[in-house]
């Protein structure tokens, strides 16, 4: 089908391509070529000049007063070279219109074709005097070297005109030997080197302007074309490899010379309208993505470009075709070299191939269907392994290389140190398995390759492995009349738990020798920080590579308790007030209370917030350490009447970040209120009224809030809270650390130390429950698993235990709470 022009044009020009009109009424002509820029050069050949066109419409004059320009072209360098028909040289025409002889001497010369090693070939008349424009006269193409020396190509051609070259070979367009003959193409090699042929098939007439495509395609203009049932006239002709001539585009007025761009858009000069136009080669075939080798014999190219586009793809020696469809889209299988890298170019040629060809879509894939050689190096099979077990295997693939090395224990895939990096014809992949990570018994190892294109190998070894060590828990301290007592247990998949041995060592010191002893009583060490350890020996002599270990803290005997605030004879008010101090405990868990209210601590200092009664003399810190060590301290106080000011905080604990709702008592007395919220003396929040005030402790620590209040008459008065924000980690630790001690002591049958752990009010309930379940006690684990927090407000921390019976998964709330000596004790479970 023949798309007419996107301009109307006195003659309806028609073509096998979308078209546009680059440059109208520019003159006489003749020329034309397209730089690496893409602006596109013709020559004016009446006027003498060579114009320039950067884009549609736009065209300058470069250069003027030239004789007679016909043939242009650029050579390897760039440079612009324009034929003098009337003048009979080779020019040099520079970007600012300069122009310098390349050759001269030739008799009324025409077109112009560079070659590759920029060898200049014209055509021109062949001797003797005469009308310059006689068409009878005989022609010649001549070779100009660089040296500039002419020598013919080809000889006694009619009228030779149009020149283009293609692999080594010359195509000129020429007119018949004799009226009345055919006017042909002629093909010869560029060296002037074996036969000269003539492509005909005798329906050209009058052949001008030669450009050959990207495919080896020649298209020419011709005066007209003969077909059977028609004359076309102003054609441009598509001469297929089958040497016959079919129209490309007709009704062009004087078609001469034919250029392509580097996107194989085909660009036409007309001589008497001055025209220059444009015809679009079809779009560059998109293809959806491909994998980079495959072991498939074929491939299926998808992808789109121009509506009823031929698409060609060309690997080696094969070509392939399919027609895309009205919307442009194509699916085309291709096969494949077998085993080889193969380099496929698809293209796309208008109007199911009668038309141009666009630029090419180009992928490499790999061939392969041979898969990977496999070694799998060690270990051997049937080995009897144990520890760090060394696996190593090597692969190589001449194909498509090794993308993967894989080596898996029991099915699992292990970590592997590949070199060199894949994929790589050849690689060593090893790795270290941790044998006592699948305990003994029976395993399999297999190591597997798989190169690019999806081919695998495998190989397998079995193994045995017999070295897992056992693991060991230690609990404690308690403590006894005679020291510290520590208690040791194990666990191993082949020796009883009875029949383990223990070593242990204090503060890195010495181990001792291994005995089946399962406790160990030290006389009580030095104040301060210790750390036991503690490993179990199986009957396979394998010891438990890491050790249990149990840190834990020995204070002085007493407890050294300071009241810091309020000071000594100080006059409070009746009601709550902050008490401040000390505990020095030597690193060990601790409370204490004042007057008998809790109080909350904070490395070694403690904050409480004491009810105090009229009459009052006195502040009592009582503090009591987990192993029973005391310590007290008093201050005396007189306490006044009670303050008109209550603040209240709610609440007044909990885990960081902690939101805390600061209000005060409405008083129609009350004039400004300055709210100090973390006790550094600086005044935060200045009000006239405090009600659900919400201040955010984001950092955990202990914080005294102060409100100092003053009424109409200008008296003042100050309202204190104590607010505890723990660190959750930190008090999850602890609070997992009691229901751990209460299940250890348990486990070992010491009912009167685990219900030590409970609150002393519920402690009496849980030893009775604990006695019914004795029998029970060595697999405590079973009836109260681990445990998850929850939540943490004022003096209560709330978990929660999963446990399934009889297949029903259960759910149990586990509360913790601060008895009243201070310390964090099981409240319900």
């Amino acid at each position: 089908m023949l798309t007419a022009a996107s301009v109307p044009t006195p003659h309806a020009l028609t073509a096998m391509a979308p078209m546009e009109v680059w440059g109208a009424r520019l003159g006489d002509l003749r020329g034309v070529a397209v730089d690496a820029d893409g602006r596109v050069w013709v020559t004016d050949h009446a006027r003498g000049r060579v114009l320039r066109l950067d884009a549609p419409g736009h065209s300058r004059v470069v250069a003027s007063g030239l004789r007679g320009p016909v043939g242009i072209a650029f050579d390897r360098t760039g440079r612009l070279l324009v034929v003098e028909h009337d003048a009979g040289r080779v020019v040099h025409v520079s970007s600012a219109g300069a122009i310098s002889v390349v050759a001269g001497g030739l008799r009324y010369p025409r077109w112009i074709a560079v070659a590759e090693d920029d060898t200049l070939y014209v055509s021109a008349q062949d001797g003797g005097d005469g009308d310059p424009y006689d068409e009878s006269r005989p022609g010649v193409v001549m070779a100009l070297g660089q040296a500039g020396r002419a020598s013919v190509v080809v000889g006694g051609v009619r009228d030779p005109e149009g020149l283009a070259i293609r692999d080594g070979v010359l195509y000129v367009a020429a007119r018949g030997g004799r009226p009345g003959d055919d006017d042909p193409i002629v093909r010869a090699a560029r060296g002037g080197a074996g036969p000269v042929v003539e492509l005909t098939d005798g329906s050209i007439r009058r052949p001008v302007g030669v450009a050959i495509d990207a495919a080896g395609t020649v298209f020419l203009t011709a005066s007209r074309l003969v077909l059977p049932d028609n004359h076309v006239a102003g054609v441009v002709a598509r001469l297929d490899r089958a040497e016959s001539a079919d129209v490309f585009a007709a009704g062009a007025e004087e078609p001469q010379g034919l250029a392509f761009d580097r996107d194989g858009n085909l660009y036409l000069t007309e001589g008497s309208s001055g025209r220059v136009m444009r015809f679009l080669a079809p779009r560059v075939p998109h293809l959806q993505p491909l994998p980079a080798s495959t072991s498939a014999p074929a491939v299926t190219l998808a992808g789109t470009t121009d509506a009823e586009a031929r698409v060609e793809a060309r690997s080696g020696e094969t070509t392939s075709h399919t027609l895309a469809n009205d919307s442009g889209a194509f699916a085309l299988p291709v096969p494949l070299a077998p085993n080889a890298v193969n380099h496929v170019a698809v293209r796309a040629i208008g109007h199911d191939g009668a038309g141009l060809l666009s630029h090419a879509a180009t992928l490499v894939i790999v061939q392969d269907s041979q898969a990977p050689i496999l070694g799998l190096d060690s270990p051997p099979s049937g080995a009897l392994v144990r520890g760090r077990v060394a696996i190593r295997a090597t692969a190589g693939d001449g194909g498509s290389q090794v993308a993967k090395l894989e080596a898996l224990v029991n099915g699992q895939p292990l970590a592997l140190a590949v070199a060199p990096p894949l994929p790589a014809p050849t690689a060593v992949a090893s790795a270290e398995w941790d044998s006592a990570v699948d305990g003994d018994g029976v395993h399999t190892v297999v190591a597997r390759a798989t190169d690019r294109a999806g081919n695998v190998t495998s190989l397998s070894r079995v193994i045995t492995v017999d070295n897992t060590p056992p693991g060991t828990f230690i609990t404690g301290p308690e403590r006894t009349t005679d020291g510290l007592r520590f208690g040791f247990g194990g666990a191993d998949n082949l020796t009883p738990s009875g029949e383990l041995l223990f070593a242990w060592r204090l503060d890195d010191g010495a181990w001792s020798a291994f005995s089946s002893a399962t406790t160990a009583t030290l006389a009580p060490p030095a104040p301060g920080s210790h750390t036991i350890q503690v490993k179990a020996r199986d009957r396979a002599g394998n010891d438990d590579p890491t050790p249990a270990s149990l840190t834990f803290s020995v204070g002085p005997a007493t407890l050294a308790v300071t009241i810091s605030e309020p000071s000594p004879g100080a006059v409070v008010p009746a009601g709550a007030v902050v008490v401040r101090g000390t505990v020095d405990a030597g690193g060990d868990d601790v409370g204490v209370t004042v007057n008998g209210w809790p109080a909350w601590l904070q490395r070694g200092e403690f904050t409480a917030l004491a009810a105090l009664e009229p009459g009052a003399t006195r502040l009592v810190a009582t503090a009591v350490a987990a192993d029973g060590r005391t310590g007290r301290a008093e201050t005396p106080i007189a306490v006044g009447s009670a303050s008109p000011t209550l603040l209240v905080a709610s609440p007044w604990s909990g885990a960081a970040p902690l939101t805390v709702r600061l209000s005060l008592p409405r008083d129609p007395q009350i004039v400004q209120i300055e709210l100090d919220t973390d006790g550094d003396g600086i005044v935060d929040v200045t009000t006239a009224a405090l009600e659900d005030y919400a201040v955010v402790y984001s950092q955990p620590g202990l914080y005294v809030v102060r409100a100092t209040v003053s009424d109409a008459a200008g008296a003042r008065t100050t309202a204190s809270a104590a607010i505890q924000v723990f660190d959750r980690a930190a008090l999850d630790a602890l609070l997992r650390a009691r229901w751990s001690a209460m299940k250890d002591a348990l486990r070992r049958g010491d009912i009167a130390a685990g219900v030590s752990h409970i609150t002393q009010r519920r402690r009496a309930d849980y030893e009775t429950a604990f006695t019914l379940l004795a029998p029970s006690l060595p697999q405590i684990d079973a009836i109260l698993p681990e445990i998850s927090l929850v939540k943490v407000r004022n003096a209560a921390a709330i978990y929660r235990m999963r446990r399934t019976d009889a297949g029903v998964p259960k759910s149990f709330e586990v509360r913790f709470a601060v008895d009243g000596d201070g310390l964090w004790r099981l409240e319900a479970f």
